[in-house]
């Protein structure tokens, strides 16, 4: 995962390959399902790499496991800070914040990415980021988070 994050995706699925290969003769899932987000994008790059030799079912089925996952982690996340009162959020930045409420008002990434004159790449990336600090795994809950707290 650390070399798809570096744009090295070719390399990246060739270490995937390596591990499903030592993790397929004992049916071994967690370990990649536990990387959540991170294992989702990389299955998904898998499964769109014509050179790939990993089964096609084998990354649908961690790619759903992550997903589940992630999402699972989230919320587990989030019913444990209400229930503690916890009170450690990050705090958004103003080009978090921007974006948001860009979202919030119904303007696509592109759009963004347009008026703010950066990638629509940096714009997903500081999408995410929000996700994280928000504790929320779509933009539903990212906006209704945000309004709760008063940030949009």
């Amino acid at each position: 995962m650390s070399l798809y994050q570096l744009k090295r995706r070719s390399e990246a699925i060739v270490s995937l390959t390596k591990a499903y290969r030592l993790a397929e003769t004992n049916n071994i899932t967690v370990p990649f399902t536990q990387y959540a987000k991170d294992m989702r994008t990389l299955t998904a790059a898998a499964l769109k790499d014509s050179k790939c030799t990993i089964p096609k079912k084998w990354l649908e089925n961690i790619n759903r496991k992550s997903s589940a996952y992630a999402k699972r982690r989230s919320h587990m996340l989030t019913e444990y800070k209400i229930a503690n009162n916890v009170e450690n959020e990050i705090p958004l930045t103003n080009r978090e914040v921007d974006i948001l409420k860009d979202l919030s008002h119904g303007l696509s990434r592109t759009e963004i990415a347009a008026s703010k004159s950066v990638s629509p790449n940096t714009v997903k990336m500081a999408v995410n980021i929000i996700y994280d600090k928000l504790c929320v795994t779509c933009l539903p809950d990212a906006i209704r988070v945000a309004v709760d707290r008063k940030i949009v």
